[in-house]
């Protein structure tokens, strides 16, 4: 688990939090974070992933699809919405706070 907090908070929630698997080092599982920063976590976010522990899908706490990204055969990756609409602005977010990992989980937007 790795949680950040914001700047000047002392003790209470967690800015965010990234929960990881046990089964490899950077397989996020979720993803809780105080998203109008009241300092109360209000929203949780579930990663699912390939054999190659990449994020293919982001699910909210009721199981809608936020986000789905699509790589390429060399890697690029293309985010878009629930119903597959190509997004310019992240909006749910998971993985750009996953240590050594680049693109996903995390907000941008």
């Amino acid at each position: 688990m790795l949680e950040t907090y914001a700047v000047g908070q002392s003790g209470g929630q967690p800015a965010e939090r990234y929960v990881y698997s046990p089964v490899y080092v950077n397989a996020v599982v979720l993803r809780d974070d105080d998203t109008d920063a009241d300092g109360t976590v209000d929203r949780r976010l579930y990663a699912t992933c390939d054999a190659n522990f990449d994020i293919t899908t982001v699910l909210d706490s009721s199981g809608n699809i936020q986000e789905h990204f699509v790589y390429d055969a060399y890697g690029s990756k293309i985010v878009t919405n629930g119903d597959w609409t190509v997004q310019s602005v992240r909006h749910a977010g998971v993985e750009e706070h996953v240590p050594g990992r680049a693109g996903g989980f995390g907000d941008a937007g």
